[in-house]
């Protein structure tokens, strides 16, 4: 699996674990019992899905859209949010990552974009400095960019990335994760 992917898996599963994070749980709602049970006719109560099982699904129709590259998957998201990053990430649409909501979901469409479109100027659209700067190192190879961040599992991506593209081992010895320095150098 090339470096690419990984990183797009690797950023995936960040996304999906800190959007379940942040949300709060909500318990299902069930209607209320009747005072008078007996003059109710009976109806079996069946609770509708909620919203975190349909957020579920949606990030599981994402993944799914994502793993197999295939665009045409996204139009069967039913969340806006995830149904917009896929349009914007598959489908190399600019305006469906504008639509997003989430900051850090915008961030990473635009990362994503910036790479495969090999499109520069996208990575200005990016807020997160760690994630702005990553962005432009794909364009741009420079210690600057891994020295700017401050985030360890950024810098050691980044450190990581310039071993590889520059073939030059001795960024390995700045990554302070063992099991990526251990990837890193046995790489070359």
């Amino acid at each position: 699996m090339d470096s690419g992917k990984i990183i797009l898996a690797a950023a995936l599963l960040f996304i999906i674990i800190a959007y379940f994070l942040v949300q709060p749980a909500k318990p299902p709602s069930y209607p209320s019992p009747s005072p008078l049970p007996t003059l109710q006719p009976s109806i079996p109560i069946i609770p509708s899905p909620s919203p975190v099982s349909l957020d579920a699904e949606c990030n599981k129709n994402l993944a799914a859209a994502i793993q197999s590259s295939n665009a045409n998957l996204c139009s069967q998201i039913a969340c806006e949010e995830q149904k917009n990053y896929c349009l914007g990430v598959l489908g190399k649409d600019v305006e469906s990552c504008e639509k997003l909501a989430s900051q850090d979901y915008k961030d990473i469409c635009y990362g994503n974009m910036a790479s495969k479109l090999k499109a520069k100027e996208l990575c200005d659209r990016i807020v997160n400095s760690n994630r702005k700067n990553y962005c432009l190192l794909n364009f741009d190879p420079k210690e600057s960019y891994c020295l700017n961040m401050t985030l360890t599992s950024f810098k050691d991506s980044c450190y990581h990335h310039l071993a590889i593209v520059l073939a030059d081992n001795s960024y390995c010895e700045k990554i302070e994760s063992n099991s990526t320095k251990a990837r890193c150098e046995g790489a070359g």
